[in-house]
């Protein structure tokens, strides 16, 4: 593998593969690390790897293995993954206070909650404001998107892991 072959491999593949990472591991900065990794790990190993068969398939497998490997750590870490709407709304109302600090500093959380969510897809973001801004319950949501509660839930929980990593992540919770 030459390194043309692997521009081009990374730069049909790259946006992708950070959207399949991104399913399974709810941060799209953790998942952008993922698909780096995956990229450097064939990189690495570019002499032994064979061409003759599907690059897409091994590339999409190898960012599955590293994905379940984060996750696997983080278990082993003792790191709870967040899924409860309630810890959402908690880091929302950790700013209760009026002063000028707290108030920007809300607003930056609410800022940077609007970027995490412009990574999602419609029905997700869908979902999330019908849950979140027009306070619907989750049969509520699924009878008016007409899709299942358990795949509610699956949004919800997905969207709030994504939030709540991303939030972390940029040091607006602790």
């Amino acid at each position: 593998m030459d390194e043309q072959f692997f521009e081009n491999l990374y730069r049909n593949y790259f946006h992708s593969l950070f959207l399949f990472a991104f399913r399974i591991v709810p941060d799209s900065e953790t998942a952008k690390d993922i698909v780096q990794d995956v990229f450097t790990s064939c990189w690495m190993k570019r002499d032994s790897l064979d061409c003759s068969f599907s690059l897409k398939s091994y590339l999409y497998k190898l960012t599955y293995n590293h994905c379940l490997d984060f996750l696997k750590l983080y278990r082993n870490k003792n790191v709870i993954l967040v899924s409860e709407i309630s810890v959402f709304e908690n880091v929302l109302n950790c700013c209760c206070s009026y002063n000028i600090d707290d108030d920007f500093h809300k607003m930056e959380i609410e800022r940077e909650i609007k970027i995490c969510l412009c990574c999602f897809p419609e029905n997700y973001r869908k979902v999330f404001q019908l849950k979140k801004e027009d306070h619907l319950k989750n049969a509520e949501i699924a009878k008016i998107l007409n899709i299942s509660t358990k795949t509610i839930e699956k949004y919800i929980g997905r969207t709030i892991h994504a939030i709540y990593f991303h939030l972390l992540h940029n040091g607006l919770i602790d």
